[in-house]
């Protein structure tokens, strides 16, 4: 049985740590022992890996311990956990686990995961800019590059990260969790006072420019000046009335059609609420968002990022990104369907991921993967 060490930057609520449990609560675990390390906290999904009888370390950065200290802390986990494979997740994660591996009393395969897309760097903060580019220089020496999009491949290895050892798994999604649910339905519905003749249109992320929100509200709220049933739920943290740059936006909209409700730990019992979802950014990688939304049978509507086309296929609609005037029209199509139509919309929707994206595919991917590598060394 191998051993696997999985660092990750955090495991507050997030994509990277949304898939990092789900392959381990989906099976990953049975390919071997394994254990994760977070460079902050435990934070939400800390608790839910140990849940799974995985260990989870925590190095305490942001928390007040230095960056030596820590450093020393992830070399003796690594002397005392012995791992055949190590893997990174995101930029720090996979920089962190570059360490890990020279720091190792024998040397263990090196991993990195990237899921991420490089539509504009101009909008990471600069840590995130400073990583990217050191990855870059040090791209060369993992055993192997995992991707979640191809988008995020082909954008990296133009901007010269290594590509002769590249692999793309797509995300999966359990869709015993991700479904739709009546209840959920009602109970969501009934929190936001609506009525079934409201249509309520969701967004789902935490506040980044490259969610694009300002997008979404100048392309609906104009829609809601011609009728007074359409609603917006807004999920996630950041996006609060007093945050300076959505505060224009906000302003046009009437606060009655907008709930904005911060961040939510069991999403999967909002998607079932919501008439359509909307998939606002201006780069992505690939949309877990979407593809939740889908398998809880909710219409989309997204923009053209990342892998969005491939995951929606033919089920929703898809339009150019940072054109809310596309965007406005998309949505004001999908509104305008009855309520059979758009329950058919949705039903197509969680039938592509059922069939395409299914957590059960890409464990067996990954498990798939470790075996080839470690069979290899």
């Amino acid at each position: 049985m191998s051993v696997c060490l999985h660092i990750i930057n955090g495991l507050q609520v997030g994509g990277a740590e949304r898939s990092l449990h789900s392959l381990l609560a989906g099976g990953l675990i049975r390919q071997g022992e394994q254990h994760v390390v977070s460079l902050t906290d435990l934070g939400v999904f800390g608790p839910r890996i140990e849940a799974l009888g995985v260990p989870v370390y925590s190095l305490g950065l942001r928390q007040g311990r230095s960056l030596p200290t820590a450093a020393i802390h992830l070399r003796s986990l690594v002397h005392r956990i012995h791992p055949d494979l190590i893997q990174g997740w995101m930029y720090h994660g996979n920089f962190a686990a570059s360490f890990a591996q020279r720091a190792a009393p024998k040397r263990p395969l090196l991993v990195w995961n990237i899921r991420h897309s490089l539509d504009d760097l101009t909008s990471e903060r600069f840590g995130i800019r400073l990583a990217i580019r050191v990855n870059r220089l040090l791209s060369g020496n993992p055993d192997s590059i995992l991707y979640n999009s191809n988008r995020s491949r082909a954008q990296h290895e133009v901007f010269g990260y290594a590509g002769d050892r590249a692999r793309v798994i797509p995300n999966g999604f359990d869709t015993r969790i991700w479904c739709p649910n009546p209840k959920a339905r009602k109970t969501m519905r009934s929190r936001l006072r609506l009525s079934e003749q409201d249509i309520l249109v969701g967004f789902v992320a935490r506040f980044h420019p490259m969610k694009d929100l300002a997008n979404l509200l100048r392309a609906i709220g104009p829609l809601m000046s011609n009728d007074k049933n359409i609603r917006l739920v807004i999920v996630g943290s950041g996006n609060e009335r007093n945050n300076p740059a959505l505060t224009q936006q906000y302003t046009a909209i009437p606060s009655k059609n907008l709930h904005i409700l911060g961040a939510e730990e069991n999403v999967h019992d909002m998607y079932p609420g919501l008439d359509i979802f909307c998939l606002s950014s201006n780069s992505e990688a690939f949309p877990n968002v979407l593809g939740e939304a889908m398998a809880c049978a909710v219409p989309c509507v997204a923009t053209d990022v990342g892998d969005a086309g491939l995951v929606l296929g033919s089920t929703g609609k898809l339009v150019p990104s940072s054109d809310s005037d596309a965007l406005r029209a998309a949505l004001a199509e999908m509104i305008a369907l009855s309520p059979e139509e758009r329950i058919n919309a949705g039903a197509a929707g969680r039938k592509r991921i059922v069939e395409t994206f299914s957590l059960d595919a890409t464990v067996q991917a990954y498990r798939n993967f470790y075996d080839k590598l470690l069979e290899n060394t």
